[in-house]
């Protein structure tokens, strides 16, 4: 009785917009003081993320598209677009898919488009969220303790866990989901765990349609770019390997990684032995989804599994990834109504939902923590404890 009361859905409303509140109050300080230009961090440093994207935009649109994985042709532009040199670049390893999504935005200046970008990602974030559980209070819940820190630094993040959550709810539905499937190559290196598990558990429907549709894709996008793009894109893979996960010398970014990889070589442990680690946790997840996904088969709680196994699978995840984890506790929640609150459950998404904002606020490797907890629960609540039949 104690936590239901503690945790009732009044409560609720209020440490939500308390929260909401609060990150609106944290944004709009780091904008106005921090980020006068909505863009700067400080007079002689770097941009947030997102003028990496305006800038391989503005690449593309003035037929040059392939510059952009060109460090000083990319700096370059990014210097015009902010209006002074700054030291460094803000560097940029997605494929040329994302550039094509990049370039509408890339005809307005780079605050403007830093805006038009996060209102756009928050509202297909939030359709998604309300097609999984069409509730204000969990719709809030997801925007607030996930969506801030994609609104600051203008990444990807919210598209991505739209997109993945509308796949999994078509997969769902009608076993389809191949086509938003395919466009999860924008980055699929944070999710790269759903196709495996659907593909391990036998369930090809949407792996034959995302590999056809993904064809069409970069067939078009080649046509529009030019193959010289696709080209330049795979040559640079390796440099992005290194600079995301072997560069030994970036203690400062491991730092910001919110995965057990990350954890692991910023407290000291050798490259080999984090790969090595981050390795088994990744076999380890995705046998959980899929054996999951095997026995259950897509249900609310499968598909909340999937999600944060591919949260935990990632190497290389950050905060402004923590969308995709909401996506993952909206099934959660969907199954959990289903049956009914466990009398822990609630506080527990209270915690993870504190260790979000912390994430957001100070301590990104505190995020390492959720994922697996809440794939525990979802485990032990709606798999372990019931049949086959009642898995949902």
């Amino acid at each position: 009785m104690f936590w239901r009361s503690l945790f009732s859905r009044p409560i609720l409303w209020i440490f939500t917009l308390l929260g909401f509140a609060f990150n609106v109050l944290l944004l709009n300080a780091i904008s106005s003081t921090v980020a006068p230009s909505l863009l700067i961090d400080h007079e002689s440093g770097p941009a947030v993320d997102h003028i990496a994207f305006w800038a391989a935009g503005w690449l593309a649109n003035h037929g040059d598209a392939a510059a952009a994985y060109d460090p000083a042709a990319l700096a370059a532009v990014q210097s015009a677009g902010l209006g002074y040199d700054y030291l460094g670049v803000m560097p940029w390893f997605y494929p040329p898919l994302a550039q094509v999504l990049a370039q509408p935005f890339a005809y307005l200046s780079p605050a403007w488009s830093l805006i038009v970008w996060g209102a756009l990602g928050l509202s297909i974030f939030t359709y998604a969220a309300w097609r999984i559980l069409p509730d204000p209070l969990a719709v809030l819940m997801a925007v607030t303790f996930s969506a801030f820190a994609v609104l600051y630094n203008g990444q990807i993040g919210l598209f991505i866990a739209a997109i993945a959550g509308l796949c999994l709810l078509s997969y769902r539905r009608s076993g389809g989901g191949g086509g938003w499937l395919a466009l999860l190559m924008l980055k699929l290196q944070t999710v790269f765990a759903i196709p495996l598990a659907m593909a391990f558990s036998g369930c090809w429907r949407p792996i034959v349609t995302a590999c056809l549709a993904g064809a069409v894709l970069i067939a078009v996008s080649a046509a529009w770019l030019g193959v010289d793009v696709w080209l330049t894109f795979i040559g640079a893979f390796t440099g992005t390997v290194d600079f995301f996960l072997v560069d030994p010398a970036r203690s400062d970014l491991w730092a910001k990684y919110a995965s057990a990889y990350g954890v692991l070589l910023y407290n000291g442990a050798p490259i080999r032995a984090a790969g090595m680690a981050q390795a088994a946790v990744s076999l380890a997840v995705i046998a959980v989804a899929t054996i999951t996904l095997r026995r259950c088969g897509p249900t609310d709680a499968a598909l909340a599994i999937i999600v944060y196994a591919a949260i935990i699978a990632a190497p290389r995840i950050f905060v402004y990834d923590l969308p995709l984890l909401a996506i993952g506790a909206l099934f959660h929640a969907r199954a959990s109504i289903k049956r009914g609150w466990a009398w822990w459950e609630v506080p527990m998404f209270a915690v993870g939902l504190v260790l979000m904002e912390t994430a957001f606020i100070t301590a990104p490797q505190a995020a390492v923590l959720i994922a697996p907890a809440f794939l525990a629960a979802t485990y032990l609540r709606h798999i372990d404890e019931t049949t086959i039949s009642r898995c949902n």
